[in-house]
């Protein structure tokens, strides 16, 4: 795989608590990986990419319900770096800090703003944008004051 993303709670069920999280990462990118990422929860995230190390926190929200965080932050990791054309091979193997600082950074939003809701209702990126620019997102579809 060239992108490998695990929670910290998966990396101590498949390899035992105390699992040493740079030590796992380092494994995986010596399997091929070009990206690994772990998510903490509300301690944030943290990538591995070449050299580098980019460690983004969490955010603090009123958390409602953790249902969908990971599936939040996963679908906004992928679909930044779609957007950067960073979804294939050769330019993820290129994947800059910044760039993958940047994305981690929508990811742990995106994460966080599934946590204000009731079960696995995902952020789009509207809210998103809103949400790190530190505007209200606008409500989800459903939710009070929806259209």
């Amino acid at each position: 795989a060239s992108i490998v993303k695990a929670s910290d709670e998966d990396v101590a069920l498949a390899y035992g608590a105390g699992t040493d999280l740079a030590a796992c990462a380092a494994a995986w990118r010596a399997e091929g990986a070009s990206l690994v990422v772990i998510t903490r929860g509300a301690a944030g995230a943290i990538a591995w990419l070449g050299g580098a190390t980019v460690e983004v926190p969490g955010r603090s929200v009123a958390v409602a319900d953790t249902v969908g965080a990971g599936d939040g932050f996963h679908a906004t990791l992928l679909a930044g770096l779609g957007r950067r054309g960073m979804l294939t091979p050769e330019p993820l193997r290129n994947l800059s800090p910044a760039l993958a600082h940047a994305v981690l950074v929508e990811a742990v939003a995106a994460s966080a703003l599934a946590c204000t809701r009731r079960g696995a209702d995902l952020p789009r990126a509207a809210e998103v944008e809103a949400f790190l620019a530190g505007r209200d997102p606008p409500p989800a579809p459903g939710q009070a004051g929806s259209r």
